[in-house]
C-alpha cells in the first residue's frame, strides 16, 4: 500500500509538472502570437521612407468590437465626434517628409478596445523592442475616409481606426487584434499619427447634401487612378493661387476654366480634398446667395479691397494687425504690405473682419467670379500638382481652416457642434 501510494504521489507530481510546463508553453505561444500580431501592425500609409510614394491606408475592421452607444460617456477633450464634420482633411504623418492625404466624409461611429498595446522601438541596434499595454477599455473613433493611392485603383472610401494616445494625447492610427487594438508604426517605428484640419464650416453652414453630391462625382469620375504625372508635378511645382496673379475680372474668368480643367487630371492623395471642396465652392456659388455684410462683430463699416484683394472684406482700422500676423513678403494675401491697418484696399484682415466674412459665399453676381473669389479664400490651390506638406500650409494660412488640437478649446466655429 504504501509503494502504491508512493507511486501515485509521484504520478500525480509529474502530471502537475505537466500541466505547468503545458500553460507555460500556452503562455509562451500566447505572447510569440501577441508580438507577432504587433510586427504585423507596421503601416506604409505614409511611405516607407523619407522620399517613398505613399500606400492607401489599411481598412479599419471594427467587427467583433462593442459598438459605443451615442450617449457613452468619453472625456469631452477627446470625443472626436464633437470637433469633426464631413469635410475636414486628415493627413497621416509618421512615414515620408509630406504624409498621406484624405478627405473625412463621416466621422459618427466609435468603437471601445479592450486594450491598447504599442510595440515601442529598441533603444539601440542590439535591443528588443518591447510589447506593453498603454491602457484599457479604449474608445476607437471610425473616420470614413475618402483617399487616392499609388497602389489603389479608383478613388474610394475607407473606415481608418484612431485612439486618442493615453500619453502624447496624439490622435494615432491603430489596427485591430484579437487582445484589442494596436498602434500603427511606420517601418522605422515612428507613431502613425493623424494631423487633422478643420474646414471653416460648422453644422449651420456646411450643406452636406451638397457635399455628399460632389464626393459621389469625385469617387465617380473617369481617370480616378492614383496619376505618376500629377505626383512628378506636384514635386517640382508650386501648387498656390496667389491672389496678385488675378486682379482683373477677366483673370478670375480664366481661372476658374483652369481650374475645371484641372479636375479632368489624374489624381494623387492630396488631389483628393482640393477636388471635393473646389466642386463644392462651384456648385454653392450657382445657388441663390445672400449679400456679404457691410459690418464686422466690431459694428464697423466693412468695404471690399480693390484689384488682387476684392475678394477680401476690410474694415480700415489702424492699429488691428498684430506684428506676428504682418505677412512676410512675398506673401499669401498681401504681397510687400506692412502696415497694421486692415486693408483698406490689401493686406491682411484684422480678426473681426475675417470672423464675420468668415466661409459665406462671394456675392459678386457672376457665378465664375463668386467660384474664384471663394477659392482664393477657402482652398487657394492648383489640385493637379499639390503635396500634403503644402495643401496644410496654405490652408493654415487662410486663418479659416484650423488644425485639430485636443490640448486647446475646440475652434469658435466648432464650439456650438462641441456643446
Amino acid at each position: 500500500n504504501l509503494a502504491f501510494f508512493l507511486f501515485d504521489a509521484m504520478l500525480c507530481q509529474r502530471r502537475s509538472g505537466d500541466t505547468e510546463e503545458s500553460e507555460s508553453s500556452s503562455e509562451d505561444g500566447d505572447e510569440d502570437e501577441l508580438i507577432h500580431l504587433v510586427d504585423e501592425a507596421e503601416d506604409k500609409s505614409a511611405g516607407a521612407s523619407a522620399f517613398s510614394i505613399p500606400e492607401a491606408f489599411v481598412p479599419f475592421d471594427a467587427m467583433g468590437m462593442p459598438c459605443l452607444e451615442a450617449t457613452i460617456t468619453i472625456s469631452p477633450n477627446e470625443d472626436l465626434r464633437r470637433y469633426l464634420l464631413p469635410g475636414d482633411i486628415v493627413n497621416i504623418l509618421g512615414g515620408n517628409i509630406w504624409g498621406h492625404c484624405g478627405l473625412v466624409t463621416d466621422c459618427s461611429k466609435v468603437s471601445q478596445c479592450a486594450s491598447l498595446f504599442d510595440r515601442i522601438p529598441a533603444k539601440d541596434k542590439d535591443g528588443e523592442p518591447e510589447v506593453k499595454i498603454l491602457d484599457y477599455d479604449v474608445p476607437v473613433f471610425m473616420l470614413d475616409v475618402l483617399q487616392s493611392a499609388s497602389n489603389m485603383p479608383d478613388i474610394f472610401v475607407s473606415q481608418m481606426g484612431l485612439v486618442v494616445h493615453p500619453e502624447s494625447k496624439e490622435l494615432v492610427m491603430v489596427k485591430k487584434i484579437p487582445q484589442g487594438a494596436v498602434i500603427r508604426r511606420s517601418p522605422k517605428g515612428v507613431l502613425m499619427v493623424a494631423q487633422v484640419l478643420l474646414s471653416p464650416f460648422n453644422e449651420t453652414t456646411l450643406d452636406r447634401s451638397l457635399l455628399q453630391q460632389v464626393t459621389r462625382e469625385v469617387i465617380k469620375a473617369e481617370g480616378g487612378k492614383w496619376s505618376k504625372k500629377t505626383a512628378v508635378r506636384a514635386f517640382f511645382r508650386k501648387a498656390a493661387l496667389r491672389p496678385n496673379k488675378y486682379k482683373s475680372r477677366r483673370s478670375r474668368e480664366k481661372l476658374s476654366q483652369t481650374l475645371e480643367n484641372s479636375w479632368l487630371s489624374r489624381p494623387v492623395c492630396s488631389t483628393v480634398p482640393p477636388r471635393v471642396w473646389q466642386k463644392y465652392l462651384q456648385l454653392r456659388s450657382l445657388q441663390p446667395r445672400e449679400p456679404l455684410p457691410v459690418e464686422n462683430c466690431d459694428e464697423t463699416d466693412m468695404d471690399r479691397g480693390q484689384g488682387a484683394w476684392s475678394h477680401l472684406l476690410y474694415c480700415g482700422r489702424e492699429g488691428v494687425i498684430p506684428h506676428e500676423e504682418k505677412p512676410e513678403s512675398p506673401c499669401f494675401f498681401a504681397c510687400c504690405h506692412t502696415s497694421d491697418a486692415c486693408g483698406p484696399d490689401r493686406g491682411t484682415q484684422c480678426h473681426d473682419c475675417l470672423s464675420s466674412q468668415w466661409a459665406s459665399p462671394s456675392d459678386d453676381p457672376d457665378p465664375k467670379i463668386a467660384f474664384v473669389e471663394d477659392v482664393l479664400r477657402l482652398m487657394p490651390v492648383k489640385d493637379d500638382r499639390c503635396l500634403p506638406e503644402e495643401l496644410v500650409a496654405q490652408l493654415l494660412q487662410t486663418q479659416l481652416w484650423q488644425e485639430l488640437d485636443l490640448h486647446a478649446r475646440p475652434p469658435a466655429h466648432r464650439r456650438k457642434k462641441a456643446g
